[in-house]
């Protein structure tokens, strides 16, 4: 059965598919002129979800590529370039050393090396300071901070500095000087003494001093993890008795143990300080708190030691002379002479045989000694960046500095960063300066002893001197003579050995541009690797988005042929009527 057509019918087809076909002009229309598959997610939503996906991506790569990349090869070059100023100032100290131990110098000669040594040590520092866009490379988290101070500066620390027996190194000293201001005898001679050298001087001589602390290891101790917390067990010699301590977490997250309190530190340590002594059997037995046993964050022992202390007596070199330097034995030997203008501590027989024999503790230095300073010369490392210390200028709100490693790494890449800082302490030794300021002591003695002959010569060419003055001149010219022997053997000794240590600090100071030249590399191949993740994505980005411009305008002609026709058909169909069949 045949269904009869109407033009209405006709009419209203034709319009649809005009309608239709104006519809996909108009889309195709707006393809060509964004160049977008797409204007809104319902037309395609696999489009669109795609394209979320790949721009968050390129965002996420272009982060790293355009900012974190740049940002991180500033930073690392900066501080090759900083570096490389540092490898030149420690060369020249090197040269100097070289230079400073030849028996053949002049008075000439020393008179240089002394002017460039001087010239050295305000230099030798100053590209530490180096900063990359207002942010101190060399400090740490403490960028805003510099390295040394850069002017003479008042600002009371309490420091505390650790060392290990290594440390302790023996140095001579000539007492007994001729003072040409007073005609007498006297007879110069060449001390051994043994020191512990401070990072500083010029330290608060009315300052009270505080004890050397030093760490003897105990037995080794192991530790197991219980329920409510940590067991531990020292290991006794053979024939002694092991000693176990429980260790319990309570529930405000304190913690307490068969020996006391058990303290939980910020990186996750454990630190107990309650009293043990060891037996002569081995074992071990709770006294008063002078024995520390460290755990890990694990549970485990990391180091089991006690702590004793050694007496220190406050020295001037300008109130007690030679004897600052020359203990007095054997009354003090069980002491040490803090002499605070050079920053030393000279050790008696036997403190110095306790503390040179102690062994290295894993963790910790095995001693430690406190120290104040208030006065800061231009060009002193500040020493936040390097110690555990106390600000206390403000006595009613001294701030507390905690050394800690501090890194910056940037994020160039998914799931990769990069360290781009090096730390002062890894190159800027306080050695390097603590050298070269000894070194122009000694060469300043050498000059001193040199002038008091030049006096004592014309001394004995003046008339107002008696025939008892004139011998007493004589002999004090050959003590001279000795003197300058034995200061100038002692300066080319220390500059010998201080050619071994400029080149330790040369050495330390490669490393340092080594692995920033390191760093660098991988972040070039990282940024390579970034670039071309950039083009990739780019494109996947633009493949499922953008549409083909010249497919779309093809499109567009054909959906535009197609509308016209539409419209021509509908055209005839509208001329026709019913009477044109009458």
């Amino acid at each position: 059965m045949s269904m009869r057509i109407t033009n209405k019918m006709m009419t209203s087809n034709t319009n649809t598919n005009i309608n239709n076909n104006k519809v996909s002009v108009d889309r195709l229309n707006t393809q060509v002129s964004t160049q977008k598959k797409i204007s809104r997610p319902s037309e395609d939503p696999v489009v669109a979800i795609r394209a979320l996906r790949l721009r968050s991506s390129l965002n996420e790569i272009s982060q790293y590529y355009e900012k974190n990349i740049p940002d991180a090869k500033s930073w690392l070059e900066v501080t090759e370039s900083a570096l490389k100023t540092t490898q030149g100032a420690i060369e020249d100290m090197y040269e100097y050393c070289v230079q400073g131990s030849s028996d053949e110098l002049t008075a000439t000669d020393r008179a240089k090396v002394l002017a460039n040594l001087k010239e050295l040590k305000s230099q030798v520092y100053s590209a530490g300071n180096a900063d990359y866009a207002g942010r101190t490379v060399f400090t740490g988290y403490r960028t805003g901070e510099s390295l040394t101070y850069g002017k003479d500066t008042a600002q009371n620390f309490s420091i505390t500095e650790g060392f290990n027996a290594a440390d302790i190194d023996t140095i001579k000293y000539v007492s007994g000087k001729v003072d040409v201001n007073n005609i007498a005898a006297t007879d110069p001679t060449d001390n051994e003494v043994h020191r512990i050298r401070l990072s500083y001087d010029e330290m608060d001589a009315t300052t009270t001093p505080h004890e050397i602390e030093y760490k003897t290891p105990l037995a080794d101790a192991t530790s197991s993890k219980t329920a409510t917390g940590f067991t531990i067990t020292t290991t006794p010699t053979p024939g002694g008795t092991a000693t176990t301590y429980t260790i319990t977490q309570n529930a405000d997250g304190t913690y307490t143990s068969s020996a006391g309190s058990f303290v939980k530190n910020e990186d996750g340590t454990f630190t107990l300080t309650e009293g043990i002594t060891k037996n002569a059997d081995g074992s071990h037995t709770m006294t008063a708190g002078n024995v520390t046993v460290n755990l890990t964050s694990t549970g485990a022992v990391q180091n089991f030691y006690t702590t004793s202390s050694i007496e220190v007596v406050s020295k001037t070199l300008a109130g007690d002379g030679d004897s600052a330097y020359v203990v007095n034995e054997p009354a003090d030997a069980n002491k040490a002479y803090y002499i605070a203008e050079t920053g030393e501590m000279i050790l008696g027989s036997t403190a110095y045989n306790t503390l040179s024999n102690l062994k290295n503790i894993e963790g910790t230095d095995v001693i430690g000694f406190t120290y104040d300073k208030g006065q800061w010369s231009k060009g002193d490392l500040r020493p936040e960046h390097y110690f555990n210390c106390v600000d206390t200028t403000d006595a009613l709100n001294p701030i507390n500095h905690v050394y800690s490693e501090q890194i910056i790494a940037y994020d160039v890449s998914a799931n990769q960063n990069l360290r781009v800082n090096t730390l002062a302490g890894e190159v800027y030794d306080h050695d390097i300066t603590r050298d070269i300021d000894e070194m122009i002591n000694a060469t300043q003695a050498v000059i001193d002893a040199e002038d008091k002959i030049t006096k004592l010569k014309a001394m004995q060419s003046d008339s107002q001197y008696d025939e008892t003055q004139q011998a007493t001149i004589a002999s004090m010219l050959e003590e001279a003579e000795k003197e300058k022997t034995l200061l100038q053997d002692k300066m080319e000794n220390l500059f010998k050995s201080n050619i071994t240590n400029s080149q330790e600090y040369l050495d330390q100071t490669n490393l340092a541009i080594a692995n920033c030249g390191a760093r660098g590399t991988s972040l070039t191949l990282t940024t390579t690797r970034m670039k071309e993740q950039q083009t990739s994505v780019n494109q996947l980005a633009s493949e499922n988005e953008n549409v083909d411009v010249a497919t779309a305008a093809i499109d567009l002609a054909n959906a535009e042929l197609a509308y016209d026709a539409a419209l021509l058909a509908a055209g005839k169909i509208s001329q026709q009527t019913l009477l044109n069949y009458l």
